[in-house]
């Protein structure tokens, strides 16, 4: 080892180490433990790389600069996420987003637009956004759980919102050091601005929160307290269907919105919240609405059989075609019909086939196809006994098992629970638990998965 990379060695013993753990790769996302210090041929230092899991990959050679501690980096991801927590339950606390964007104008008109792109930046810990890539450019995901309690049409406004923020941002971005800001651009952020303020007035405040049974109940903007009774009996009423079997499911906090995206309740897997309508009631319709969405909560978070589910989802997705057993003594009779039709055809007659002999034939094509269609061509030129025997015993006897062949004829189809489980084998799964639940009649083999859940 150089004489350099002996003195990086030393100077970094007390950072790296024989069994650290590191992070490589160019996105530093792949771990690994250091096995070994050198140096390459130019003298630089290195380390030795064992990848976790092991496996059947070999040790990596690296450049000691290319790697980081794993720990001292998920410290610091995990300081960076409890900030922008911190950040965003201030914004949301003080809900000022508007007051935030407006006292950035007046730096914004003289040409200052560090502020307005530092306000800017806002709504992404306001929203809690995160940019995916997609096949062109990216996909923003707003991850706020209160947005998820707003009615359509506000989402969609809040989703153009966020589209501007995106452009407006990229725009001033290019102006921050010519010293003087288009008109059109300052006009777009007072629009702006406006939008802001409408965001601060749909979120809830916390101190509107209260606890009602197992849930956390958070009254959306716009919904007095007084009225809650009546969607609160029915968030009770599924309760108490539900826990006598599944009480592991009854957590967590309870948007109430005048209106949610579909029906009177709307299940969040993403923030594992529920949001429930205002105009929900004490009804078996209602009720059997938020058992659905509680199913959805249980196939999400803690249904983890994978042969069960993998049963559900052939049960709602595969329909079960015929099956037919063709034995020797039936084979033997569909060999005689089919040289029959042979014969037929040879006096210029044509006879028709049964469904029986078409089905069978399809198999021997596929699985012997050339070889009966030589047999059947040397017994139509010459239909002496010297080519019917090899014929009949083609079709007859082409194997001493059973032939066992699925035929194109449906006998059942995929079962949905009602029309609207037909939409997917998740949407079948939450409505089969709703009926299972309130005791309503299920298919036989849909009954049977249900009664497994534990």
């Amino acid at each position: 080892m150089s004489s350099l990379a002996n003195r990086v060695v030393r100077r970094y013993a007390s950072y790296f180490d024989v069994g650290s753990i590191i992070l490589y790769g160019k996105w530093k996302n792949h771990r690994g433990r250091i096995v070994g210090f050198g140096a390459d041929k130019y003298g630089n230092p290195t380390v030795e790389i064992e990848p976790i899991p092991k496996g059947r990959k070999s040790n990596k050679i690296l450049g000691l600069y290319r790697i980081w501690r794993a720990d001292v980096k998920e410290k610091a991801l995990a300081n960076k996420v409890s900030a922008l927590r911190v950040a965003s339950r201030y914004i949301l606390s003080k809900r000022n987003l508007g007051k935030l964007l407006n006292d950035c104008l007046v730096s914004l008109k003289e040409g200052n637009v560090e502020p307005a792109i530092q306000a800017l930046d806002s709504f992404w810990v306001f929203l809690d956004i995160k940019e995916l890539p997609a096949e062109i450019g990216s996909h923003l995901l707003l991850n706020a759980e209160w947005l998820y309690a707003l009615g359509p049409r506000d989402r969609k406004h809040v989703s153009e919102i966020v589209r501007e923020v995106k452009d407006l941002r990229r725009s001033l971005y290019s102006y921050r050091n010519q010293g003087s800001i288009p008109e059109k651009l300052i006009k777009r952020f007072e629009a702006l601005t406006s939008s802001a303020s409408w965001l601060d007035s749909k979120v809830h405040s916390e101190e509107d929160e209260f606890s009602h049974g197992d849930f956390t109940i958070i009254p959306m903007p716009g919904v007095p307290r007084i009225k809650l009774q009546g969607c609160l009996e029915a968030l009770d009423k599924a309760s108490e269907i539900i826990r006598h079997k599944f009480p592991k499911l009854l957590y967590g906090k309870v948007y109430i919105a005048k209106s949610v995206a579909a029906g009177v309740a709307n299940y969040i897997p993403e923030q594992d919240t529920i949001a429930l309508s205002l105009r929900a009631a004490k009804t078996r319709g209602d009720v059997l609405s938020l058992c659905h969405e509680f199913g959805h909560r249980y196939e999400q978070k803690f249904w983890k059989d994978k042969d069960q589910k993998n049963d559900f989802w052939e049960l709602s997705n595969k329909p079960i075609y015929e099956t037919v057993v063709f034995d020797k003594g039936t084979r033997s009779k569909l060999a005689d019909e089919f040289i029959e039709t042979a014969e037929a055809q040879i006096k210029g007659k044509k006879l028709p086939t049964s469904d029986l002999l078409n089905q069978y034939l399809k198999y021997l094509i596929h699985k012997n196809g050339p070889k009966l269609r030589d047999l059947s061509q040397d017994f139509l030129k010459d239909p002496n006994e010297a080519n019917r025997k090899p014929l009949w015993i083609g079709v007859a006897l082409p194997t001493e098992k059973d032939v066992i062949i699925q035929t194109d004829k449906i006998i059942r189809d995929p079962i949905a629970v009602t029309p609207y489980g037909k939409k997917n084998w998740k949407e079948n799964f939450a409505e089969a638990f709703a009926h299972y639940m309130l005791g309503m009649p299920l298919p036989q083999e849909v009954a049977s998965i249900m009664e497994k859940l534990t």
